[in-house]
């Protein structure tokens, strides 16, 4: 019926998302690829590389990260285009209002004469870095 049909469905949105509306949980995939393989992965299968808005869903990221090392793909990337130099954006659309940059890392223009630019976490620090796309990482969705 249709009652228990929109009952279910919003008992799964509860479940994704925390009584404020922020992403309660995010998942680290264990395969390596680039930046571009790793966001067609997460569109074909899931929905995106992860968006990290606030202080609440970089703690769920931390608490993803829990116990693994390395370097992980975000869904933050660099103007490709250069037409605003340093400009960092979410694939998701959504405005970059909360930062969490390692020292060094987003805040300034960036060599891209090696290739494009994406945004890493750090499992150690939790901190954004900008590495080249091009690199082979395992990724948060």
């Amino acid at each position: 019926s249709l009652s228990l049909s929109l009952s279910l469905s919003l008992f799964s949105l509860s479940l994704s998302l925390s009584p404020h509306g922020v992403h309660d949980h995010f998942h680290v995939v264990n395969e390596r690829k680039t930046w571009t393989e790793a966001q067609k992965y997460c569109r074909e299968k899931y929905t995106d590389l992860a968006t990290i808005e606030n202080q609440e869903e970089m703690d769920a990221v931390k608490a993803a990260l829990n116990g693994v090392s390395g370097y992980f793909w975000i869904g933050l990337r660099q103007d490709p285009k250069q037409t605003i130099r340093g400009f960092w954006f979410w694939v998701s659309g959504s405005t970059i209002c909360y930062q969490n940059w390692a020292p060094g890392n987003g805040t300034g223009v960036e060599d891209c004469s090696n290739g494009e630019r994406s945004g890493a976490v750090q499992s150690g620090s939790k901190q954004w870095i900008s590495l080249l796309e091009n690199q082979t990482l395992n990724f948060i969705l």
